[in-house]
C-alpha cells in the first residue's frame, strides 16, 4: 500500500492478438470512485480508488473487441492440426535398433493415442502487479520467479536503462511456472505509464484463467511390439504439441527439436529398441504455451 495508490481492474482481449474496438468511457467514469479509463494494445483498464469501483467501471465500459487474425481459431481446430502432424514423421530425438523390422515380426502389436489437454496454472493468487512509473525510475512490486528477466523486459518496453527498473520482489502467492513470465508486469507498466502516481493492477480470476500461458495440448502416438514371452521388443513414440522452448528461449530450440518436450519419451531407461520423433514447431500464434503445470 503506497501513498496515493489507485487500483485498476482490467479486461484483456478474449482472443490473442485482438484489440479494443469501442469503450464507453463516459459510463465508466460516471461510477463513483472511478478516476481514469486506460486503453493499451491488448487491454482496457479502469482505474479507481478501490477494487469495487474499478470492477463496476469496467462493466459499465461495455468494451467491444476486434478479435483480429485469430478470431476463427478454436480448440478443435488446434487438436485436428496436432492429429494430422502425428501421422507424419518428425525430427528424431532418439533412434535405436530397427523398429519397423522388430514391430512387423512381433507376436503381439499395440497402437494407442494419448491426449493431454491444455491446462492453466490457476495459481492461488490471481495475477497482480503494482507500478509507480516516473520519468527517471520505474518501481515495481510483484511476485516473480525471474526478476532479472522481468527487469530486462521492462527496460526494453520503456527504453529505460536496467538500473532505472527497480523490482521489489514479493512472495509469489503461488507460482507453479506462471510467474516465470513477465507478461503481467509488462501490461501493468503499459497502464502505469498513463497514470500519475502508483497503481495496483489486479486480474480477475476469469482473466487469469483465460489469459494464462497454458501447458500445451499433447497428441502422442505410441506403437509397441511384444515377443512370444510377452517381452517388449519394439517401441515407437511420436510426440506432438506446441513448443514452449521455441517461444520462451528460441536459441535452445535447435534443429526443430524441443528437448524439454521429448525428455520423458527419449530418455527412457528401458532396453528395447526405441524410435522417438518430435513434430514440434514454433508456438502457435493463437495460444501461448508455458512451463510449470503438472
Amino acid at each position: 500500500m503506497l501513498p496515493g495508490l489507485k487500483v485498476a481492474a482490467i479486461a484483456i482481449s478474449p482472443v490473442l492478438g485482438g484489440r479494443p474496438k469501442a469503450v464507453n468511457q463516459s459510463a465508466a467514469l460516471a461510477i463513483k470512485g472511478v478516476r481514469q479509463v486506460v486503453a493499451v494494445d491488448e487491454a482496457v483498464a479502469v482505474v479507481a480508488d478501490h477494487m469495487g469501483a474499478a470492477k463496476k467501471g469496467l462493466e459499465a465500459a461495455a468494451i467491444q473487441w476486434d478479435d483480429g487474425p485469430n478470431a476463427s481459431i478454436d480448440s478443435e481446430k488446434l487438436v485436428e492440426q496436432l492429429k494430422k502432424a502425428s501421422e507424419s514423421p518428425g525430427v528424431v530425438a532418439r533412434n535405436e535398433g530397427h523398429f519397423e523390422q522388430a514391430f512387423s515380426g512381433a507376436a503381439r502389436r499395440f497402437d494407442a493415442v494419448y491426449e493431454l489437454p491444455f491446462l492453466a496454472h490457476a495459481a492461488m493468487e490471481p495475477m497482480n502487479c503494482t507500478v509507480h512509473y516516473r520519468k527517471d525510475i520505474c518501481e515495481i512490486w510483484v511476485g516473480t520467479q525471474q526478476p532479472t528477466v522481468t527487469q530486462a523486459a521492462v527496460a526494453t518496453l520503456t527504453g529505460m536503462p536496467k538500473e532505472a527498473i527497480v523490482i521489489h520482489n514479493q512472495y509469489l502467492g503461488g507460482g507453479f511456472g506462471r510467474r516465470l513470465e513477465p507478461d503481467g508486469t509488462l501490461l501493468a507498466v503499459k497502464i502505469a505509464k498513463q497514470i500519475d502516481g502508483p497503481v495496483k493492477v489486479i486480474w480477475s480470476r476469469e482473466e487469469d484463467i483465460q489469459h494464462d500461458l497454458y501447458r500445451p495440448y499433447y497428441y502422442d502416438r505410441i506403437s509397441a511390439g511384444l515377443d512370444e514371452a510377452g517381452r517388449p521388443i519394439a517401441w515407437h513414440h511420436r510426440v506432438c504439441g506446441s513448443s514452449i522452448v521455441a517461444r520462451f528461449s528460441p536459441p535452445l530450440f535447435k534443429n526443430g527439436l524441443d528437448f524439454d518436450a521429448v525428455e520423458g519419451a527419449a530418455s527412457r531407461p528401458t532396453q528395447f529398441p526405441t524410435f522417438s520423433s518430435n513434430t514440434f514447431g514454433p508456438s502457435r500464434p493463437a495460444l501461448r504455451p508455458g512451463f510449470g503445470v503438472v
